[in-house]
């Protein structure tokens, strides 16, 4: 009897410490592929991140001057983001078969489709500048950003890697 009692205890040990060592297993699964995301598409997504960062000094001169030479270098500065983000925003499409990678990944992907949308808005500013258009502009820009960065620091927190290449600066 008792060795029958030792037996069920032994199981139940080993179940419970097996139960409890999964969720862990569960997030170095993610952490492993995370990092397979990064190793993959972290190029693209920094060197985007710095495209846009020339973007948005673009567009900060033109709240001093809407001078033509201005909207000029503004036209210049987004036809390479665009350029850029068609090449690479497919790239960003789903990884990974877990549920938080997974995630992530679309929240990427989709947050390189918003940026495309609201550089083209950008683009439409160029050709014809008005103040409503740059608001337009303004307003989806500000939106893309958010999902780029919820998409892209949540890789990186996954991957346990810091810096993630996010579009709005860390307070």
């Amino acid at each position: 009897m008792l060795t029958v009692l030792v037996a069920v205890v032994a199981v139940v040990v080993a179940a419970a410490s097996s139960k409890s060592s999964n969720p862990s297993n569960t997030e170095a699964e993610y952490a492993v592929q995370a990092r397979g995301y990064i190793k993959e598409h972290g190029a693209d997504a920094y060197t985007l991140q710095n495209t846009l960062e020339t973007v948005e000094i673009q567009v900060g001169a033109l709240d001093k001057s809407e001078a033509l030479w201005t909207v000029n270098r503004v036209a210049e500065a987004a036809q390479g983001a665009i350029g850029e983000l068609h090449d690479i925003r497919d790239n960003f499409g789903i990884y990974g078969n877990s549920g938080y990678v997974e995630k992530a990944s679309v929240r990427v992907f989709y947050g390189a489709n918003s940026l495309t949308g609201a550089i083209e808005s950008l683009l439409g500013y160029t050709r014809a500048p008005n103040p409503a258009t740059l608001a337009q502009f303004k307003s989806k820009y500000t939106a893309a950003k958010d999902e780029w960065d919820e998409g892209v620091t949540t890789m990186w927190r996954l991957a346990h890697r810091s810096k993630p290449p996010i579009l709005r600066p860390h307070n």
